[in-house]
């Protein structure tokens, strides 16, 4: 049995296509993760662990003030569309060298992708 988010497939035996692609998908949400982690702690290494001259409360409380939060924003706000492009992008071709329940499965895994 196999479940990519709310998409799975019942015992059914997969194709070693499917199983690769699987193994693929579950990497890649993996990196996400981690990629949206270290996106995520960017600004804090940047406010409060970069070198100045004076390291006062005053000059970190204008730095926060001043850190470009809407780009910061619209970074992070991108990590789960490359996650899904990259899913979408696995899961897409394998819809067209199954069939059967694995084929509903994989599209399943591509329409929610998108």
């Amino acid at each position: 049995m196999a479940n990519i988010g709310f998409c799975s497939i019942g015992p059914t035996k997969l194709s070693s296509k499917s199983r690769r692609g699987i193994e693929e998908i579950r990497s890649i949400i993996e990196q996400g993760n981690l990629f949206a982690t270290a996106l995520a702690s960017i600004p804090i290494y940047q406010i409060f662990m970069t070198p100045s001259v004076t390291k006062s409360a005053f000059e970190t409380g204008v730095t926060i003030r001043e850190y470009d939060w809407e780009l910061f924003a619209d970074a992070l706000g991108a990590a789960p569309k490359l996650v899904r492009s990259q899913i979408y992008r696995v899961a897409e071709p394998l819809t067209w060298y199954t069939s059967g329940k694995e084929q509903e499965f994989w599209r399943c895994v591509s329409d929610s992708a998108l």
